[in-house]
């Protein structure tokens, strides 16, 4: 859901996936969580750029919010990853990762397919709520 870069896909259409594909444009912030909570597994890419071990996008909190399996590509090592692990949330992949993260998703689609729902209940994600964070920056700067 968005604009997706045309060089994505020319990418997914090189790979015949574009059946796989529905390309939408933007939709309001509503919509958008509602379409989180009906997908099976979510996509969070870190940008490939200095410092990435310390970016943590909104959307890694919107997708914990959204208590769905969160399927990361970005630094193994970084924050967002620590985060993932312990919401066990998901799992973060490097980009060189691919044989590892095919492994991985056929793993969590088998599971789908036998009917198992993956809907997190782990209580860590309430620790990164905006309310939680709000308070502890609000501890913070007392």
């Amino acid at each position: 859901i968005g604009d997706a870069p045309w060089p994505l896909k020319k990418m997914v259409d090189g790979l015949g996936l574009e059946s796989y594909c529905e390309w939408g444009g933007h939709i309001s912030h509503d919509e958008a969580v509602f379409e989180m909570q009906k997908a099976n597994a979510l996509l969070l890419i870190i940008p490939d750029t200095v410092g990435a071990n310390g970016i943590l996008t909104g959307k890694l909190f919107e997708y914990l919010g959204s208590k769905r399996l969160i399927v990361g590509i970005g630094p193994k090592h970084g924050d967002a990853a620590t985060i993932l692990r312990e919401c066990n949330a998901g799992e973060m992949f490097e980009r060189s990762e691919e044989n590892i993260m095919f492994g991985w998703l056929c793993e969590k689609i088998d599971l789908w397919k036998s009917g198992k729902e993956y809907a997190l209940s782990n209580d860590s994600i309430k620790n990164y709520t905006r309310e939680t964070l709000a308070k502890r920056l609000a501890v913070l700067l007392d």
